[in-house]
């Protein structure tokens, strides 16, 4: 027998990802078959399709799907994407307001071998303000939306409150 007492090594204990940033440590990034994997579900808005289209099973997408990095990156593309779809409809309202001006100087002002259309320019006219009065009522229900959660957590707030002077008083 060995007279020299055996060494314990001690493993580097591994941080949670939540404290990873707080101790300067960089966040997982997203593998390339898990940004296919994203890439697909935000076409297919399925998971389990989304993975048989990849061949993966279910389970590991969900499981991929319960990483913060995961999380966060398919947040990226959400946004990424309604900013691209935000500028292809800014970019269409600017020029359907172009091409309805110049329609609708062209119907009143009428210049001599020129084509004038007066129902189209109605038309352009009635799709540019039914699009103001969508955005509008968008505008009222997103408010709307806000004051109920607001309403709600209020609601839950009080509720706690309730219970906790409930039990105080017993």
């Amino acid at each position: 027998m060995s007279t020299h007492p055996t060494r314990i090594t001690h493993l580097k204990q591994v941080k949670p990802p939540e404290k990873a940033d707080i101790f300067g440590q960089r966040q997982p990034k997203i593998t390339p078959k898990q940004e296919e994997f994203l890439e697909i579900l935000l076409l297919v808005h399925f998971i389990s399709d989304a993975a048989d289209r990849l061949h993966i099973s279910e389970r590991t997408a969900r499981r991929w799907l319960a990483l913060p990095h995961v999380q966060q990156a398919l947040e990226d593309l959400r946004q990424e994407r309604r900013a691209a779809i935000r500028n292809k409809i800014e970019t269409a309202l600017d020029l359907a307001t172009d091409l309805l001006e110049r329609t609708l100087h062209d119907a009143v002002y009428p210049q001599e071998g020129r084509w004038t259309d007066r129902e189209r320019a109605d038309k352009y006219v009635f799709a540019l303000l039914k699009y103001a009065v969508d955005q509008r009522e968008i505008d009222v229900l997103r408010a709307r939306i806000a004051q109920l959660e607001a309403d709600a957590q209020n609601v839950v707030d009080g509720t706690i409150r309730h219970q906790s002077d409930t039990i105080k008083k017993e």
